[in-house]
C-alpha cells in the first residue's frame, strides 16, 4: 500500500515544500497522521465488504507477498481503530476552525472523531463496550464544532441564528451521514 511507503519515508526522508524548504517535524507528523487516517479508512471500506482482510503495516517484497494471511474482522478491527487513535492523538493535526481555507478537504480532529465514531458503531455488533466508544468520539465532535458555533459575548437570540456558522453545521451532518 502506499500508506505504507508513506509511513516509513516520512520520518526518514529530507522532504521539501513547493518552495524548496525543507518540511518541519511538526508538518512531517501531521502527514503521518493524515496518511494513519487515510489507511485506517480504506481498511475499514475493505472490511465492511470484505470482513476480514490481510493486514499489512510496512511495504512488502515479492516474498512477502506469498506469506499474506487473512486477518480475522476481529483483528482488522483492531488495526484500523489503532491507526484512528494514533491519528486522533496527533497534536499537529488541526481542528475545522483552524484550518486554512486553503487547506479545505484535509484531515481534521473532527473528521478523526467522526470516523472513530462510525467504526466503534459498526464493530459494535461484535462487541458491545464499543457503543460506548462511539458514543464518546461522536461526543468531541459535537462539543468541538458547537464551541466554534455559540459564540459567549454575543446576544443569546445571535446563537440560534447561525447562518455563518451554517456551515460548519452542514459539515457536522457530513461527518456523520
Amino acid at each position: 500500500m502506499l500508506s505504507n511507503i508513506c509511513l516509513e519515508n516520512i520520518p526518514n526522508k529530507p522532504l521539501v515544500d513547493a518552495d524548496g524548504y525543507p518540511l518541519s517535524n511538526d508538518v512531517k507528523a501531521r502527514y503521518i497522521g493524515e496518511v494513519k487516517f487515510l489507511r485506517a479508512f480504506f481498511y475499514f471500506e475493505l472490511c465492511k465488504i470484505f470482513g476480514g482482510v490481510p493486514l499489512v503495516d510496512r511495504t512488502l517484497t515479492v516474498d512477502d507477498s506469498k506469506k499474506l494471511v487473512r486477518a480475522t474482522e476481529a483483528e482488522t478491527a483492531d488495526f484500523i481503530m489503532k491507526d484512528l487513535s494514533e491519528a486522533a492523538l496527533e497534536s499537529n493535526i488541526p481542528d475545522k476552525a483552524t484550518l486554512p481555507t486553503t487547506e479545505l478537504g484535509r484531515v481534521t480532529k473532527e473528521a478523526v472523531w467522526a470516523m472513530q465514531a462510525r467504526v466503534y458503531m459498526y464493530f459494535a455488533k461484535d462487541n458491545p463496550s464499543y457503543y460506548a466508544d462511539a458514543r464518546d468520539a461522536a461526543k468531541k465532535v459535537i462539543e468541538n464544532i458547537m464551541k466554534k458555533c455559540i459564540k459567549t459575548s454575543a446576544p443569546y437570540s445571535s446563537n440560534y441564528f447561525m447562518s455563518e456558522q451554517m456551515g460548519t453545521l452542514m459539515a457536522l451532518g457530513v461527518y456523520l451521514h
